[in-house]
């Protein structure tokens, strides 16, 4: 099998090995890693063996490598081919899965997450829980990636809070910090605080 692999490789453009990577290697594990958080060594072996693929020469076992593989991952823009790093992809996929979940919460799947994995919060509140599947944690650690990004945006919505939530740019946190002599609910709502009127 190698010595016919290798034997057609030898037939293979450079333009010829740009699109069997992209629209098979790179497309092969699209649909999992929309589901699953794969591992990163898992990731770096495959993107290695396309490493290999793309520098081998026409005589050779093995090719010179000129520049590194996340190079060659740039845009063509900016000097690279546009070849995906898997783990980074996988993250996005991931997190636009997370995305879907909080905005469009009335659909089937979400549905379905929400009565096996947090019934009574949020998305954004749900914890992992003692038995997880491989897809609800990897749902979750990108939940959390997005977490660290996200700012809430006030706006009418009542259930911004006014000590816990990201809200406010540009302060430490993205909220106020409770005053320490204070008897306060770290509960209150944004929504409470704004005079409804004057809209201050």
């Amino acid at each position: 099998m190698e010595k016919i692999v290798g034997w057609k490789r030898r037939f293979l453009s450079q333009a010829g090995k740009e699109v069997l990577i992209k629209t098979v290697v790179q497309a092969i594990p699209m649909y999992p890693m929309c589901v699953f958080l794969l591992p990163a060594t898992l990731c770096n072996e495959i993107d290695a063996a396309m490493a290999r693929f793309w520098w081998v020469g026409a005589d050779k076992d093995r090719g010179m490598h000129w520049i590194n593989w996340k190079e060659l991952g740039q845009s063509k823009n900016e000097g690279g081919i546009g070849f995906r790093n898997l783990y980074d992809f996988n993250i996005a996929l991931l997190a636009k899965q997370c995305w879907r979940l909080i905005h469009d919460p009335d659909s089937l799947w979400a549905r379905v997450l929400k009565e096996r994995y947090f019934p009574n919060v949020s998305f954004l509140e749900a914890k992992k829980g003692g038995r997880a599947s491989w897809a609800w944690a990897s749902l979750l650690e990108e939940r959390d990636l997005i977490l660290k990004g996200a700012r809430w945006q006030v706006l009418g919505r009542q259930e911004v809070r006014f000590w816990k939530d990201n809200w406010v740019p540009g302060i430490l946190g993205g909220h106020p910090t409770p005053p320490s002599n204070a008897d306060i609910s770290c509960e209150s709502k944004v929504a409470e605080f704004i005079d409804p009127i004057a809209r201050e």
